[in-house]
């Protein structure tokens, strides 16, 4: 799964620099692809020794259409920033609902690892208000997995990049400044208050 991530992501950079055809054209591949390994893991099964395969080939599935979904704002800037994100989250979102029905603590991990890096793959910066609001969501998130499947792990990993990848893009970003006030100490209370 991790290869055809990889593959997938090496061939989008190649399109972009090298295959003249509309962009769009490059991104509907993406989606293709994303659709084929989707299909895949349903056809396999979810029984026995299919499982494996029928979980990498969703999991591949679901990180192609990240790339996919971050080439669009990220690389061919189609859409706005904030709206890519808003992708990339719903992307969580159904990698995640895919991870609890699997029963698949790995999938759940990685849907989740990807949901918190997202903020970091923004082109621009969104504002305060968009990036907590996001980790908002993508805790809340985690707590629905939890709470679903009792998968403790994801506390940890939510606490975790909540609370670095928080600090760290807050920081970096200056939103512990005066200006944000009104928009920092609310959101931090409210991640305070759901971890």
């Amino acid at each position: 799964g991790a290869l055809v991530i990889v593959g997938v992501g090496a061939l989008l950079r190649y399109a972009l620099i090298n295959v003249d055809v509309p962009s769009e054209l490059k991104l509907v591949g993406g989606l293709v692809i994303a659709l084929a390994l989707g299909f895949g893991s349903l056809m396999v099964g979810n029984e026995g020794t299919r499982r494996a395969v029928s979980l990498a080939l969703g999991g591949a599935a679901f990180g192609v259409a990240y790339l996919t979904a971050y080439s669009a704002f990220g690389l061919f800037g189609f859409i706005p920033n904030t709206t890519g994100l808003a992708l990339l989250g719903l992307t969580s979102v159904g990698a995640a609902v895919f991870a609890v029905t699997r029963s698949a603590l790995s999938l759940a991990i990685l849907s989740m690892v990807g949901a918190y890096l997202a903020p970091a793959f923004a082109v621009s910066d969104p504002g305060p208000a968009v990036v907590y609001g996001y980790y908002i969501g993508a805790s809340l998130l985690t707590l629905a997995m939890v709470m679903a499947r009792g998968w403790r792990p994801l506390i940890h990993l939510s606490f975790l990049f909540t609370l670095a990848g928080g600090v760290f893009f807050g920081w970096t970003a200056q939103y512990y400044t005066p200006p944000h006030v009104d928009v920092m100490v609310p959101v931090l209370l409210l991640l305070s208050a759901i971890h």
